[in-house]
């Protein structure tokens, strides 16, 4: 072979090698970035159920699998998803560390989806600890990443939460306009669990107004679509909604029973704090109707869980 031919051969070979490499690399990325996307999916599902410790596992494989892979939006999802676990269990400054680094790299990537996403999840920190005027603002930064032409379900959620904000500021006109715009979208988008949500902020509204019968009547179309999207979290609060309305409107023995479903459904969570506060519930309940032997027995579950 002449001196020619094994240099072309030599290249040959080099530019083989070469091609070879980077489609088996390409695919390495490709299947990390979907393991990621199904490890969120599981952590998604986790959550939805209120199992927030195997939701942070799974989330968290997604953080890291996302990271390996420089996958910047994947990054921005994970630190958002694990945020919301931290903040579903009260652990607000762990929450807070999540999103903010989730905003910083989502202006960073400057995707609006993300930004929007991060501003209102941060604004949810705010809301959580009544600091309303930064929670507007965040909400507001969320809202102008939006379209409000083509509305998504994520858009109806951060009009929820200006909702929310206007509501603890007073001024339930604007609250109730938002609602029931989020409302409106989230029916049109099939987003079911986002519609039980709407219509429970709805009742709380009304109630506020002292409008018992529309009150009750919202929490009511709240425990139903939970019940479609078999939401156990939201049935409980539903439940415990249901009961607080029925106590005001006069209905003492219907709110016992509300908030003894209540109960029942947050234990089967094993959610302590929220279980405790309905047996609080149940326990001040019974002794409005005189049923002493049954509020001393709920007194009893509850000092042995504490």
């Amino acid at each position: 072979m002449g001196r020619f031919a094994r240099a072309l051969l030599l290249i040959l070979l080099i530019v083989f090698l070469s091609c070879s490499s980077a489609p088996e690399e390409q695919d390495e990325i490709s299947n990390v970035r979907n393991r990621a996307a199904e490890n969120t999916e599981f952590g998604n599902t986790y959550f939805n159920q209120a199992k927030y410790d195997q939701a942070l596992s799974f989330f968290n494989l997604a953080l890291t699998d996302n990271i390996s892979v420089d996958n910047e939006e994947g990054i921005v999802q994970s630190y958002n998803s694990i945020g919301k676990v931290h903040l579903a269990t009260g652990s607000i400054e762990a929450a807070e560390n999540n999103f903010r680094q989730a905003l910083g790299l989502a202006e960073k990537v400057k995707s609006p989806a993300l930004i929007s996403q991060s501003a209102n999840n941060m604004g949810e920190v705010f809301l959580f600890r009544l600091e309303l005027q930064k929670a507007l603002e965040l909400f507001k930064q969320a809202i102008k990443e939006g379209d409000p032409e083509n509305p998504t379900s994520d858009y109806a959620i951060v009009l929820h939460n200006l909702g929310s904000v206007y509501k603890k500021l007073g001024d339930l006109e604007k609250s109730l306009k938002l609602f029931n715009q989020a409302l409106a979208i989230n029916l049109k988008l099939r987003s079911f669990e986002e519609v039980a949500s709407n219509y429970y902020m709805l009742a709380s509204l009304y109630s506020k107004k002292g409008d018992y019968t529309r009150a009750l009547s919202e929490a009511n179309e709240a425990l139903k679509y939970d019940k479609q999207v078999e939401n156990s979290l939201g049935i409980a609060k539903d439940l415990q909604a249901l009961g607080i309305i029925s106590l005001k409107n006069g209905q003492n023995e219907k709110a016992y029973d509300y908030f003894i479903k209540s109960y029942m459904v947050f234990q089967t969570l094993s959610l302590s704090r929220q279980t405790n506060k309905a047996l609080q519930y149940v326990i001040d309940t019974a002794l409005l109707l005189g049923r002493n032997d049954e509020a001393q027995r709920y007194r009893k579950l509850l000092e042995d869980r504490q």
